[in-house]
């Protein structure tokens, strides 16, 4: 049972070859697809772990911290408290 397109006789076996080759062409469409929306995707996640992390580094650095005082050039007196030294 052969087929006649525009005048070329199309047998079984080259109707199933093109529609074949057309399936394949789909299938490598729809992966380039898939694989460009999963770049995109890991684009974005890195971007937001990026701005995550740049938002707790400067979390971090603005809030005072208890050792804030070893980082700073201020000198610490030795002198006792006034109240202090009354009491001994």
């Amino acid at each position: 049972m052969d087929l006649c397109v525009a005048g070329v006789v199309l047998t079984f076996e080259d109707r199933r070859k093109e529609n074949f080759e057309k399936g394949q062409a789909e299938l490598e469409r729809r992966r380039a697809m898939l694989r460009d929306q999963q770049q995109k995707d890991e684009m974005e996640r890195l971007a937001a772990e990026k701005t995550e992390l740049e938002k707790k580094e400067r979390i971090r650095y603005s809030e005072p911290s208890l050792f804030a005082f070893l980082r700073s050039d201020a000198t610490f007196s030795t002198d006792f408290c006034v109240h202090c030294v009354a009491g001994m």
